[in-house]
This record gives structure tokens, sequence and C-alpha cells, in this order.
């Protein structure tokens, strides 16, 4: 009886939390959906060539990341966009290199791009239950599509502290991390820091095209929905061409709720000042 709300119970909780007396279970709404996230370094090589960050997200399959770390099918669903399902600029347009593909053909295009064996250093956070499964998916698809991986486990403040090292691998740098963002983080071009593509001054990974800048400025500046709407959606065209990151699918984490709660605004997020105990 210690605990009235339990915000992000781990999805292995669910059946006792379901069986738990006094408990119930809420659902959080589509804009406190989680997206997962691969995220490729464009300045070492592999992933300095874009037709092997190509092939990289060719290989990326959304269903095989959220069975592993969600495993409960109701909670989780494939989305094609890099903005958020649902919301109005999610698009599946450009997504087809991930969306439409499948491992022969991620391991034709690897071929085809002139990889040359570069191992591929993923960070993996032991001790992030979130995130945790989600880099030995990515290890195990770009072995499959005839990637060299070297998976390297460490604590989550070990992960922070990496993916900010611009050196090579060799020298304590990266070249894939995986994150997951809350829906308002990513559902358009100005929220999702993985569109950013000034360089060395963008988010981790550092990708680099003007086209993407110039578009995210036009959308900025846009005061027409339509217009807007349109430019999202070349924005996503031109970042799966570029190889900016690859969208591994969306779930949510149902709130666990003593019964005696009420008032808990249903995809609010963190908002309390309603909520009573009765």
């Amino acid at each position: 009886g210690e605990i009235d709300f339990y915000e992000d119970p781990n999805i292995d909780f669910y059946p006792i939390l379901e069986k738990a007396k006094g408990v119930k279970l809420m659902p959080t709404g589509k804009l406190d959906s989680t997206h997962g996230m691969i995220r490729l370094n464009h300045l070492h090589p592999p992933f300095n060539n874009p037709k092997v960050r190509q092939a990289a997200i060719a290989a990326m399959q959304q269903e095989p990341f959220l069975r592993a770390q969600v495993g409960v099918k109701e909670f989780y669903k494939s989305c094609a966009s890099m903005y958020t399902c649902g919301t109005p600029y999610g698009t599946s347009k450009g997504s087809e290199v991930q969306s439409k593909s499948n491992m022969k053909k991620a391991q034709e295009m690897l071929k085809a791009s002139g990889y040359d064996g570069t191992p591929v250093v993923i960070l993996k956070p032991t001790d992030l239950a979130a995130i945790q499964k989600l880099p030995d998916v990515a290890a195990q698809l770009l072995r499959q599509a005839g990637f060299k991986v070297d998976l390297q486990a460490m604590d989550w403040n070990t992960v922070v502290s990496r993916r900010a090292k611009k050196e090579a691998p060799a020298q304590g740098g990266w070249n894939i991390f995986l994150t997951a963002w809350l829906a308002p983080d990513v559902w358009s071009p100005l929220t999702n820091a993985a569109l950013g593509t000034a360089g060395e001054k963008s988010w981790f990974g550092w990708p680099s095209d003007a086209q993407i800048e110039k578009l995210r400025d036009q959308f900025a500046r846009e005061t027409d929905d339509a217009k807007r709407k349109a430019i999202a959606e070349q924005i996503q065209v031109r970042a799966f061409e570029v190889g900016t990151h690859a969208p591994l699918g969306e779930y949510v984490n149902p709130y666990a709720v003593r019964k005696n709660i009420s008032g808990l605004v249903v995809g609010s997020g963190d908002t309390y000042w309603n909520v009573k105990k009765n």
C-alpha cells in the first residue's frame, strides 16, 4: 500500500499488475507514446558512407525491436514515420528504404555499398530497462545484413558520455547508439533533434545536409498548415536519403494506479494537480 501511482512500470510486470488486488492499468494516450530510434555516426567509417548508412537502415525492421523490447502486442505498433504517427506531420513518405525492405535487400545494398568490414561499435546500456534490449536486436540484424559488429555494454551514464565524443570508435567514440523519445519530442521537424543536419553543431551523430537545414528554416517560417505539412514530408524524404537515423516503431506504457486514485488526465504527461485519493 505504499505506492499510489506507478508511471512507467517495466513491461514484464504487467501480468502481475493486471492481477493485483486494488490496482488498475490506465492507457496513457497517443501523445505519451514512446518512439524508438537508432542513430548513426556520420563522422567515421563505415557510416561516413551514405550507401552504407542506407544498407544499415534497410536492415532495421521494426517488428523485431518492438517484440523484444515490449512484447505485448496491444502496447506497440510499427510506424514508418520519423514524426509521431497519428499527428499532423506523421507520414510514410520516403520511408521505403526501411519500411518496404527485407534482410535480403539489406544484404544486397551492403554488398553494393563498398563496405570493407569496418567493425560497427554499438553502445549498449545495461541499466536502462526502457531501451536495454534495442542494441541487442540492432546488433543481430546488422550481423545478418553482413556487418561486423562490436556490441559494447556499459551503464547509461557512460553511454551519455561516449555518445558526445567525436573521436573515432577506436579512440573511445562510437558508430551507433539507440534511444527512445516521447511523442512531443519527435512530432515535428523542429522538435525532432535527429533531423538537425548542421554538421558538428547538430545532435550526436552530426549529419550534414544543407537541403534539410534549408527546408527546416522554411518550415519554421511558413504559416500555412498545408504547406508546412508538405515541407515536413520533404524533410523526411531527404532524411531517409541522407540516413540521419531510423525510427523503430511506437509503444505505450500504461500507468499502474491504485483504484482509490481518481482525477488523472490521460495523455497529459506528468500533470497531477487534479489527482485525488478517495
